[in-house]
């Protein structure tokens, strides 16, 4: 059988050994300053809709806190007395894993780059019914002495599966010291990685994580389909 045709082939079975360590980053980043200049980044307004056409995302940052813009993963981020929260997007389809995929059998099945991306970024969504079809909430956490996972669960973030972590961790991230604890959401679509999380210290973090979990959750993916809700602005 031509398997360019075949719908249960897959082009990376071993696509779910891709481990990327999201919260690692997140940790690393919240004690560090912003390295980008404020006017390589849009202007936002704290306690406004902040939208990401490139990514296709939005989030409402808490009235109050400082807005900055990101590296790397790290597309937006907000702090406010010793919290942070912060949007990550990975791209999962990466030019490694595109060879393997061609090497595992997509030169076999005659596929085109375009073709073999598209199938790659199909066989990563996928249904997202289980915690395994996720990344590892713990990997990467190896640069902090102490680091345990509280909760990570099965969950919903604006109608989509997202993976819920709740981490308390110490140690260092940069020069600075970090010991707090963090919640945050995953999200796979079309091949994409969103992150959104929030930490704080521990002494605090009781008291915070109401606010801190209601700013998370009105984070979205935007599809060009769906138009945006009642009171929030139509383009970025």
């Amino acid at each position: 059988m031509d398997q360019a045709r075949n719908p249960n082939w897959s082009v990376a079975p071993r696509l779910r050994t891709v481990r990327p360590a999201m919260v690692a980053v997140l940790v690393a980043v919240a004690a560090t300053p912003n390295p980008l200049a404020a006017q390589d980044r849009p202007p936002v307004e704290p306690g406004q809709w902040y939208r990401n056409a490139e990514f296709g995302f939005r989030i409402r940052f808490p009235a109050g806190w400082t807005v900055a813009g990101g590296d790397g993963h790290i597309r937006q981020q907000a702090t406010h007395q010793g919290s942070t929260i912060v949007v990550l997007v990975r791209d999962l389809v990466s030019p490694a894993l595109m060879a393997a995929a061609r090497r595992e059998g997509g030169a076999k099945a005659r596929l085109s780059d375009r073709e073999l991306e598209a199938r790659l970024r199909q066989e990563i969504d996928g249904p997202k019914l289980r915690i395994e079809d996720y990344p590892d909430p713990g990997e990467g956490l190896e640069i902090f002495a102490n680091v345990e996972v509280l909760t990570h669960r099965l969950d919903r973030l604006s109608g989509r599966p997202a993976l819920f972590i709740h981490a308390r961790l110490s140690g260092s991230a940069g020069a600075a010291a970090v010991r707090g604890e963090q919640i945050g959401y995953q999200i796979v679509h079309r091949g994409v990685l969103y992150g959104v999380q929030a930490m704080a210290p521990v002494a605090d973090f009781a008291a915070r994580r109401a606010s801190l979990e209601r700013a998370l959750r009105t984070f979205s993916i935007e599809d060009s389909t769906v138009p945006p809700p009642t009171g929030e602005p139509a383009s970025p």
